[in-house]
């Protein structure tokens, strides 16, 4: 083999090898900018994407907003590396209701103890069972038997339409706006 033909093989091994590394490095990058360190979720950044995307193809969905009741607590009280594990459980349970719901779908994390999740349905009569799923795990979760916590949230739903809604943002103010009016009313405990 002559010299010529070494290195041109030499050099498409090496843009071989530049491309797989860039690749890699995109996708880990990609990691850190939509997905919540913590739970592996879609994070908030993510979120506000997606939605913008729904709104330029005017698709609606179902958004459910939930605050963990009281999560200070569990932090004060048992430390914050046990309150990461149960954020991690909190999300697991989450998934779990939309996988086994029939709906597409996915959760985010909103910050600290909130979560969204955005269900492909227009019907929000459809939410109440995987809600009342998240209900039942939450009564069945206990991370040690000496937890003194049990876990509950507040819930807010409705269909983001976005014929209705001038922006996202007003819509993630009005879905707030009826989690806190449910406080207690359609809590998750």
């Amino acid at each position: 083999m002559n010299f010529f033909v070494f290195a041109i093989l030499f050099t498409l091994f090496a843009f071989l090898v530049f491309i797989f590394i860039l690749l890699k490095i995109i996708k880990a990058l990609y990691k850190l900018a939509y997905y919540d360190y913590l739970t592996g979720v879609y994070n908030r950044r993510y979120l506000s994407g997606y939605m913008q995307r729904l709104a330029e193809k005017r698709q609606s969905v179902c958004c459910v907003m939930l605050d963990m009741d009281n999560f200070k607590k569990i932090n004060d009280t048992l430390g914050h590396s046990i309150g990461d594990k149960v954020i991690k459980e909190i999300a697991a349970i989450l998934q779990k209701a939309i996988a086994s719901s029939n709906m597409r779908g996915f959760v985010a994390r909103y910050g600290g103890d909130e979560f969204y999740m955005v269900l492909h349905t227009k019907n929000k009569f459809l939410v109440k069972p995987v809600i009342n799923k998240i209900k039942l795990a939450f009564e069945q979760f206990y991370f040690f038997a000496s937890m003194p916590h049990k876990i509950s949230c507040s819930v807010g739903y409705d269909i983001y339409d976005p014929a209705k809604w001038s922006s996202f943002d007003m819509f993630e103010r009005h879905i707030d706006k009826l989690m806190y009016k449910n406080k207690g009313k359609i809590s998750c405990n």
